[in-house]
């Protein structure tokens, strides 16, 4: 299942900035790709594509969200969080810049 995947980033040059795995008891395929360029375009590119999609709901604009970058999240009792970037709906709960 890896190695098409595999095989295509070696013939662009970034296989060694990311690590695949599959996880069968999800059936998915996990891509981690490592600090650099290729990991940073990605991370950016999908927070785009999140916010133009935000901007087409009817009633929404740039002011229905906040960005939290990469904040940790802490929650009792489960393993703590931290993405490469992230957003959250304006006026939530314990916002102070909302």
């Amino acid at each position: 299942m890896i190695d098409p995947f595999d095989q295509a980033l070696v013939k662009l040059g970034i296989r060694r900035g990311i690590r695949l795995t599959y996880e069968e008891s999800l059936e998915s395929l996990i891509i981690r790709l490592m600090p650099g360029a290729a990991h940073e375009n990605t991370s950016g590119s999908f927070l785009v594509k999140i916010i133009l999609k935000i901007l087409r709901i009817p009633g929404h604009s740039e002011y229905s969200y906040r960005t939290v970058g990469a904040t940790r999240f802490i929650v009792p009792g489960k393993r703590s969080k931290e993405g490469d970037t992230g957003l959250k709906p304006a006026g939530t709960r314990g916002s102070r810049n909302d």
